[in-house]
């Protein structure tokens, strides 16, 4: 079997607030950071998420547990349906 270096990967640093920017942009996120998943996948991208963290089990709550092993993508219709469940929870709150 040959192996062939990835060129289109580059580690690299980034600043704190520039997160949003640079994981949403992001096609492909492979990470130890939660945050750095998320950003990836709420814009449409993929993740793989290398970490035995607790934060870790919001991957289970959305669908997508498997992240540790494979590069996963969000199921959109379940986050838009998560979301309106959360709007009217709130609705429900400040409407009494």
């Amino acid at each position: 079997m040959e192996l062939r270096q990835a060129t289109h990967l580059t580690p690299f640093s980034i600043k704190i607030g520039e997160e949003p920017n640079v994981f949403g942009n992001s096609s492909e996120t492979y990470s130890d950071r939660v945050h750095a998943c998320i950003a990836t996948l709420i814009y449409g991208g993929k993740a793989k998420y290398f970490d035995d963290s607790g934060r870790a089990n919001l991957f289970e709550r959305i669908g997508i547990g498997n992240i540790r092993n494979n590069l996963m993508t969000l199921d959109m219709s379940f986050i838009e349906k998560e979301k309106e469940k959360q709007l009217a929870f709130l609705n429900k709150i400040f409407s009494e």
